[in-house]
């Protein structure tokens, strides 16, 4: 049933603008940086389908040396579970504190 559904929106975006992202972005689903618009569509519509490997992509963020993270999202849960990861990581979360989510990212 996702299978379809994936196809759908894949097709969808084929015809939306999307621009090269400014930054390079770190798929939760291979776990891979990516940098061209075209692996955005893919990725967009590949995570309906496929398993989010959301705590690889955290640890590869920090073993590539990042230790501020700011959670942008209703509530705080992925704050919750990289603390679980990384206990020393510095974290915010938009939801539950704008101002101090724009604080930690400005430090």
């Amino acid at each position: 049933m996702l299978e379809n559904a994936a196809r759908k929106l894949f097709e969808y975006l084929f015809d939306i603008e999307i621009k090269p992202p400014v930054i390079p972005f770190l798929n939760h689903v291979d776990v891979e940086w990516w940098t061209c618009q075209e692996m955005l569509r893919q990725h967009v519509a590949g995570a309906l389908e496929r398993r989010v490997r959301w705590r690889e992509a955290a640890e590869r963020l920090l073993r590539e040396g990042y230790d501020s993270f700011v959670d942008v999202g209703p509530g705080d849960v992925l704050a919750k579970l990289m603390k679980w990861i990384q206990r020393d990581a510095r974290i915010g979360s938009v939801a539950a504190d704008f101002n101090g989510a724009i604080r930690l990212i400005g430090s």
